[in-house]
């Protein structure tokens, strides 16, 4: 039975390197090109999707009109999401 396994899927560590290999020169690229605590840019610090969420919930707790009509965020970020997600995010 294990001999079976193996032949199936081969222990090829190689493989798994060389992912964790990419998968951290793409974090290092980002960090390079824009630093991690840039504020709506950065890898840890965006929260752009947030902000919109945010914007929506407003406009539905003021009763709802106008929620796909523009922009919300910076005037260039639409509301996209289902109305759902406005309910949800209303303070």
């Amino acid at each position: 039975m294990a001999n079976d396994i193996s032949r199936r899927f081969p222990r090829q560590w190689w493989v798994l390197a060389l992912f964790a290999a990419a998968a951290g020169a793409a974090v290092w690229q980002q960090f390079v090109r824009i630093p991690f605590a840039t504020p709506m840019y950065g890898l840890f610090h965006n929260q752009i999707d947030a902000e919109v969420y945010r914007k929506g919930g407003e406009i539905v707790a003021r009763g709802g009109d106008g929620l796909y009509d523009g922009a919300l965020l910076n005037e260039i970020l639409p509301f996209t999401y289902t109305p759902s997600r406005a309910c949800c995010s209303c303070r």
